[in-house]
């Protein structure tokens, strides 16, 4: 077994019936050997003690300062003293890899955040450049399409032909709307709460939305309502549900999301997929999602979300 710190101190002093042992771990960030308590120690400052050190592929693990006449045999000290360093390394290994995780998690946190606020320069740029060029556009083909019609009359070919462009730059201008609102939706300028119950209204299912107010980080509202939206689009299209109910709260730490409805089940994570996109976006956020949704029994959607911070 590997006990931290003082533990594992005083179980090596046991193993070499040495009370005065001193089990020291090292530290690449200071450079130095600490004790147990976290304060360094310097070896060549040992005097009258023996030092035993550690190393894993020549870097310093750690080091055992101990009496020079250990009272065990030698075969046993020399046991206690490898397992003290292969726990030593196994602890550097773990903290190491905890510390990467965490890397690869901030990474992916930000990733997501960068991607939110690109896809909210592509939406602000449809919306103010090519949007408002096209509506322009419409405009002044709307405005010839009525003098056309005062001096040549209403079937006039040059008439017909601008009512055509006229519906397909009006079709073109909903495309990048929709699209827009795909990217970011425009709802969610608003907040979370207001954002749901839009969704809600517009979709052909009874949907019932029960959300804490207030306002969340960016990236925490953004995933939480695409969430929501895939559930209910699922239930709408493939779930034959009659019902569905969204409930949105959160604590000191965490937004919860929980979408079910009352259809068919069986709903399944694949990848490529709707869930499966969403289960990306919310782990990489540092949160949880779980689908429950067992044949005949409705499906169940439940996301924990980290908060944030406003801004982010």
């Amino acid at each position: 077994r590997a006990p931290a710190g003082t533990q594992m101190q005083d179980s090596l002093a046991r193993a070499l019936d040495d009370p005065s042992v001193q089990l020291l771990v090292w530290s690449d960030q200071g450079r130095a050997y600490l004790a147990p308590d976290g304060s360094p120690v310097a070896l060549k400052d040992a005097a009258h003690r023996s030092v035993t050190q550690f190393d894993s592929a020549d870097q310093p693990v750690g080091a055992v300062l101990h009496d020079p006449a250990l009272a065990v045999s030698p075969d046993r000290a020399r046991v206690a003293m490898a397992t003290a360093g292969m726990a030593l390394d196994n602890h550097r290994l773990t903290a190491l890899v905890q510390a990467q995780l965490a890397d690869v998690r901030a990474s992916r946190a930000r990733l997501v955040q960068s991607a939110e606020q690109a896809q909210r320069r592509v939406e602000r740029n449809l919306h103010d450049g090519a949007q408002q060029r096209l509506l322009a556009l419409l405009l002044l083909v709307q405005a010839e399409r009525t003098r056309l019609a005062r001096h040549a009359g209403e079937e006039s070919c040059d008439g017909v032909f601008l009512d055509g462009v006229a519906n397909e730059l009006s079709e073109t201008i909903e495309e990048l709307r929709e699209l827009g609102r795909g990217l970011h939706p425009s709802a969610l300028d608003r907040g979370l709460g207001p954002a749901l119950v839009s969704l809600a209204e517009r979709s052909p299912l009874p949907v019932v939305v029960e959300v804490v107010e207030g306002r969340f980080a960016e990236a925490t509202e953004a995933a939480a309502f695409f969430v929501v939206q895939e559930a209910v689009t699922n239930a709408t299209r493939h779930a034959q549900a009659d019902h569905v109910r969204v409930r949105v709260d959160s604590d000191n730490r965490t937004l919860s999301v929980e979408v079910s409805d009352d259809g068919v089940g069986g709903a399944a994570r694949s990848a490529g997929r709707g869930l499966q996109s969403l289960e990306d976006r919310v782990l990489a956020l540092g949160g949880h999602f779980t689908v429950t949704s067992p044949t005949g029994g409705g499906t169940r959607v439940q996301v924990k979300l980290p908060l944030g911070e406003l801004g982010d």
